[in-house]
This record gives C-alpha cells, sequence and structure tokens, in this order.
C-alpha cells in the first residue's frame, strides 16, 4: 500500500524571498484566466471565452475563437507551437498552432469515455486525463487508445478525488486536488505521494520547484527538499485572481486587466 506524503516539520519551514520587481506592462482588459508559455507570451480568456495571444512586450498577436463549445476552461501552452485547449461542457480536446488556427479536434463522448473529470496534454503530445467512472489516470493517444492507466485510485487512497487540473513535467504528473492535495505519479501513472497543497485553484511545475497561490500570497515549494517559501510580490498584486512566474517574469491578473512585472536583482 502507498501511503500519503504527510506534512513534516521541514516542510512546514517558509524563507522569504526578498526579490523586487518592476512593472514592464500592464493590459487594461477582463479576463477569466490566462497563461504563459517558454517565450514569455501570454494568453488570456476572455469573459466570452475567447482566446486572445500577445507578445512578450504587449502587443496583441492572434484571437481565437469558438462560440459553440462553451466555456474554455484549460489553455495549456507549455509548447507554444501546439497549443491545448479543454471545453468540458462538450468534453472537446482542440490544438491550435502558434497563430491560433486549429490543428485538431476531437471530443471524448465520441472515445467512449463520457464521464472526464480533468485532463491535461502529455510531453509526447498525447493526452492524460483523469476517468472519473473508473476512478483512473489514463494517458491515450488521439484515436482514443489507452496508453497508460494506473490502478483504481479509490483503492489505493481510500477516498475518491475530485481533480480540476493534470500536469506532466520532468517525468511526473501532478493532479490538482483541491480537497485533497496535488497527486504524484510518475510517467507511467504510477501513484507516488500526495503533496499537502490544499484547496489550489491554479499551480505551476518548473524544474523541481512548484508554485501557487494562497492567502494573498505567492509560494514555491522545492520538489526536493520539500521547503517552501514565498516570492515578496509588488503591492498591485496583492489582490490577484490569479498568478503566474516565468522565468524572472511575474504575471498576475485582477479586475483591471494582467499585469507583467520583471524581477531585478
Amino acid at each position: 500500500m502507498l501511503f500519503v506524503l504527510i506534512a513534516c516539520c521541514t516542510f512546514a519551514q517558509t524563507n522569504k524571498d526578498s526579490s523586487h520587481f518592476t512593472q514592464v506592462t500592464h493590459i487594461k482588459t477582463s479576463l477569466k484566466h490566462f497563461t504563459t508559455d517558454k517565450l514569455r507570451q501570454f494568453y488570456i480568456v476572455s469573459p466570452t471565452n475567447e482566446l486572445i495571444k500577445y507578445s512578450r512586450e504587449g502587443k496583441e498577436l492572434f484571437r481565437y475563437n469558438n462560440n459553440w463549445l462553451g466555456e474554455l476552461a484549460i489553455v495549456d501552452a507549455t509548447n507554444p507551437f501546439n497549443l491545448f485547449l479543454y471545453y468540458p461542457e462538450y468534453m472537446t480536446v482542440i490544438t491550435l498552432d502558434r497563430t491560433l488556427n486549429e490543428t485538431s479536434t476531437f471530443n471524448f463522448f465520441d472515445l467512449d469515455l463520457t464521464d472526464v473529470r480533468a485532463v491535461g496534454m502529455s510531453n509526447d503530445n498525447n493526452i492524460w486525463l483523469y476517468d472519473d467512472l473508473r476512478f483512473t489516470l489514463k494517458k491515450i493517444d488521439r484515436q482514443g487508445n489507452v496508453l497508460l492507466e494506473s490502478g483504481n485510485l479509490n483503492l489505493t487512497l481510500g477516498h475518491r478525488i475530485a481533480p480540476n487540473a493534470i500536469v506532466e513535467r520532468n517525468n511526473q504528473v501532478f493532479i490538482n486536488d483541491p480537497e485533497n492535495g496535488i497527486l504524484v505519479f510518475d510517467n507511467f501513472a504510477n501513484y507516488l505521494q500526495t503533496l499537502p497543497l490544499k484547496n489550489l485553484e491554479y499551480f505551476q511545475v518548473q524544474e523541481d520547484l512548484l508554485s501557487y497561490q494562497k492567502d494573498h500570497s505567492f509560494r514555491r515549494f522545492d520538489l526536493r527538499s520539500l521547503l517552501t517559501y514565498t516570492i515578496k510580490i509588488p503591492e498591485a498584486g496583492k489582490k490577484a485572481q490569479q498568478i503566474r512566474i516565468q522565468d524572472k517574469h511575474l504575471y498576475f491578473s485582477d479586475k483591471s486587466g494582467l499585469w507583467v512585472f520583471e524581477k531585478q536583482p
């Protein structure tokens, strides 16, 4: 039996980051959520579910809108040349090229998957999903063939999960279950542990650091040492709805739009 990782003393230790940030740009717009890519381009999802891509300087580049599929809940820009979009109401995945033109579309219903709780793109451009009917993490290809599958997680964990996000990084798969924490699997869908980071809506994994927003602060959890520390964010970000970090740049959204700050030495 695999056991859940319990928070220990080292996990509880925190260190303040003394870095300072200066403002780079402020995009005044209404948005539901946003993401960034490794080229420091950013992508805003508007209240009408339109996806808008901006350059690192804040110049609007391209737009994509699909009025038929409802809420655009997930935008994964890990690969800026192959964007991953998910519309949960119609259980539809769409991929876009760098200019936001459609390159593929498929529906989980057509693959006989009727209860998909969360999805994410794998490093090899296949799809990770949580099948809430069979309580398993699955990796499938675009034809619906199951490439990898975990055991029954209800039995493994002793409770049911309700994940809202799946991210693959560094040969590990992270599933965010707000009530219980972040479940970690290897890239063969074997359960490893649960990180006691609860009630999260968004998180990032970059190298060995997992970043997340908590209680109006922005924190980074070291996956090796299990230490966590708080990044001192600009005053304008204290009421941020969502925060992301990309290299030396800090991005956050609020009611006025999207802010971009750069970390100073």
